[in-house]
């Protein structure tokens, strides 16, 4: 339900800025990302790992996205 959700806040924000005419870019934590969860409600390395994670996506040149990913028409390839 919580992942949903985020995933309502992504599409009703694409929708919001495509009737406003404004640009809409987003990335994400791509399945590459490999640390293990725990049950801890804040667990620093997972945050470090995680922060890792995205500053090395940075200096390579994040991937930004301008239509969700959950509304693309399937490739029919």
């Amino acid at each position: 339900m919580i992942f949903m959700s985020g995933v309502n806040d992504i599409i009703r924000t694409y929708l919001i800025a495509k009737r406003d005419g404004v640009d809409f870019h987003y990335t994400f934590i791509a399945d590459d990302f490999e640390a293990p969860e725990t049950d801890d409600n804040f667990d620093p390395r997972y945050m470090k790992a995680l922060y890792q994670y995205g500053y090395e996506k940075a200096r390579q040149g994040i991937e930004w996205y301008s239509v969700p990913l959950i509304l693309e028409a399937p490739s029919t390839q």
